[in-house]
């Protein structure tokens, strides 16, 4: 299951993993990531992944990254 958001801000991040966890108490899934226009920092990338949620993030040029937790 993934959460798409159009800013890496705190806030934007903080509201996807808050979804994320709101859905999938619903949604059969395997495993959570949110996806972000670019990197939100690592403290941000350490909350997903304190709660198993992978970071997908697009470099500048293109391309993605995924960081699993």
């Amino acid at each position: 299951m993934v959460e798409a958001k159009s800013s890496a801000a705190r806030h934007h991040v903080r509201l996807a993993l808050g979804q994320l966890l709101d859905y999938a108490r619903y949604v059969e899934h395997k495993s959570m990531a949110v996806l972000l226009p670019s990197y939100p920092g690592s403290d941000l990338v350490d909350l997903l992944h304190s709660v198993n949620v992978a970071c997908i993030y697009e470099q500048e040029g293109g391309g993605f990254v995924r960081l699993e937790p």
